[in-house]
């Protein structure tokens, strides 16, 4: 990737997180105001577009079926599609005609329900700020992709095979789909995990940066015990973060929630700044 196009880039992943943050942002101000008549046409519209694209999804996890094992976690969209698949069973059983009720309330969904979809959407946006950046930066500086740790977990990582070299139809695909493989390794990562390799490979420190981290960690942290655990803290979370007793259930508030925002609008200038410099395209001062 050539120093122009890594700065337009970088420039387009800054705006466009930017974006998603303030609309996150926004959609958590509207749930606390739901009594005004366009705010619950809003959050009504926002819920109907998540519950469409699960409806859409290829697979849809069910949450009570298949909580995954404590701690572990999230893989792919199983979390994502979890959640959603309960906020639709949730408008099947207590609103059977959904469009009369919304008709007639503006508002068929608690709060609480509302924070968790927010949450989840929250914590998908982190993960896919961290990847979008670690891919400009490698992109850039792809002897990194050498450094690090080849364990994991006590695995040995995947070397590429012959087939998979060949079959690249040039060098720079090749190099992609090791990046790939590399931003595919860091989504099995937890928070604590990707601080770790921000360090390791990157000598970004994330979790000492950032005046916001704390935050962060919380809602990443209620996000798996929502999705994994039913809300329920177990011993994993509870050795990592202290949110509440063992066997107690986390809550999902409005302020959880905006904390996260202002986490993430921290880590996205804070990311936009450091890869700058550590891809090499910083402007000469």
């Amino acid at each position: 990737m050539t120093k122009k196009a890594a700065k337009e880039n970088l420039r387009e992943l800054k705006s466009h997180f930017k974006k998603s943050i303030t609309e996150l942002s926004r959609f958590v101000a509207l749930v606390g105001e739901k009594a005004h008549e366009e705010t619950k046409k809003s959050v009504n519209a926002f819920i109907e577009e998540v519950v469409d694209a699960a409806q859409k999804a290829p697979q849809v996890v069910k949450l009570e079926a298949k909580p995954g094992p404590l701690g572990e976690p999230p893989k792919g969209e199983e979390y994502k599609d979890a959640l959603i698949e309960a906020v639709a069973r949730e408008r099947k059983a207590r609103f059977p005609s959904w469009q009369q009720r919304v008709s007639q309330t503006g508002f068929p969904y608690s709060i609480a329900i509302v924070n968790k979809i927010a949450l989840v959407y929250g914590i998908m946006l982190f993960e896919e700020i961290v990847k979008e950046y670690v891919r400009v930066f490698f992109a850039c500086r792809p002897g990194q992709l050498i450094g690090g740790s080849n364990q994991r977990d006590g695995q040995q990582r995947k070397s590429l095979d012959y087939s998979e070299i060949l079959s690249a139809s040039s060098v720079k695909q090749l190099k992609n789909n090791i990046i790939d493989r590399e931003l595919d390794r860091l989504g099995h990562e937890s928070i604590d995990g990707i601080a770790k390799f921000f360090q390791e490979r990157m000598t970004v420190h994330i979790s000492q940066d950032l005046l916001k981290w704390s935050d962060l960690r919380a809602a990443y942290y209620t996000r798996n015990l929502v999705v994994h655990n039913r809300a329920e803290m177990n011993k994993y979370v509870h050795d990592r973060i202290k949110l509440c007793p063992i066997g107690q259930k986390v809550t999902v508030k409005s302020k959880l929630i905006t904390d996260l925002t202002d986490a993430l609008t921290e880590l996205n200038e804070h990311l936009y700044r450091t890869v700058r410099v550590k891809a090499g395209v910083a402007d000469k001062a």
